[in-house]
């Protein structure tokens, strides 16, 4: 029989005495009827073995009656008796590792939800509205002629005119809204307006001697060697001009 110093047996035999006692030997049966220091031994070893139980079985409770602390606060005796301490640890934390992957688990639950109330959160949220850019004028520019006629393709009962004279060298006419097109040819802009837009300005220089704006037989502006017609500019050198106005046609 295996023994330790003194004639007393090893933890292998005590346990092995604890779960098979009918295969207890007579001579180990009464070494323990005699020697008070091995049932305690063994007394010692069953609370560890009802111990480790119990952190089996922590797996289908919501936490483990014991935590790692309190494991570690327990006295060792002899070195074999801090080995099995330790592997009572490394079991714990395989079983709260073990817990984390079950879906039925206290601690899955605690932390599955969390996320994926996160994570729906997140795709939910909807980007900002950005806000609309305002419509730029669409328009053309060309070199000043000694002359300029600018023409609208058809008479529009809606909308307005806005005639600058201006420093510039430049003859500018632009609209806004609308799908206008424009064609040049030799001091002549003709204005494609089937589609008509909601406002046009037209920037003329103050040095062209003759300029004329008709639309269909309606003359809308007319210069000629600084006489400017409708007469009297409105706002400084601005006109402003209501294209549903019929009044002025040409002869």
């Amino acid at each position: 029989m295996p023994s330790t110093e003194m004639n007393h047996p090893d933890e292998a035999l005590l346990l092995e005495a604890l779960h098979e006692p009918a295969a207890m030997s007579s001579t180990l049966r009464t070494h323990l009827e005699q020697c008070a220091e091995c049932r305690s031994r063994q007394a010692q070893l069953l609370a560890a073995d009802e111990q480790v139980g119990s952190l089996l079985g922590a797996l289908d409770h919501p936490l483990p009656a014991i935590t790692p602390e309190e494991i570690l606060s327990v006295r060792p005796r002899p070195l074999r008796r801090r080995a099995l301490l330790v592997a009572e640890l490394t079991l714990f934390l395989a079983a709260a590792a073990a817990a984390m992957t079950i879906p039925a688990s206290p601690v899955h639950q605690l932390l599955f939800p969390t996320a994926v109330a996160r994570a729906v959160s997140t795709l939910v949220d909807e980007p900002p509205v950005e806000p609309r850019a305002a419509v730029a004028p669409v328009g053309i520019a060309l070199a000043a002629p000694d002359s300029l006629v600018v023409a609208f393709r058809q008479v529009q009962s809606t909308g307005s005119l806005e005639v600058r004279l201006t420093s510039d060298s430049q003859v500018t006419v632009s609209s806004r809204g609308g799908t206008v097109g424009y064609r040049v040819n030799e001091g002549r802009v003709e204005v494609d307006n089937r589609v008509p837009a909601d406002g046009y300005v037209i920037e003329i220089p103050s040095s062209l001697s003759r300029a004329e704006i008709v639309m269909g037989r309606r003359v809308l502006f007319s210069k000629n060697h600084g006489v400017t017609t409708p007469a009297g500019p409105t706002d400084g050198v601005r006109y402003r001009i209501t294209l549903a106005d019929s009044t002025r046609n040409r002869p």
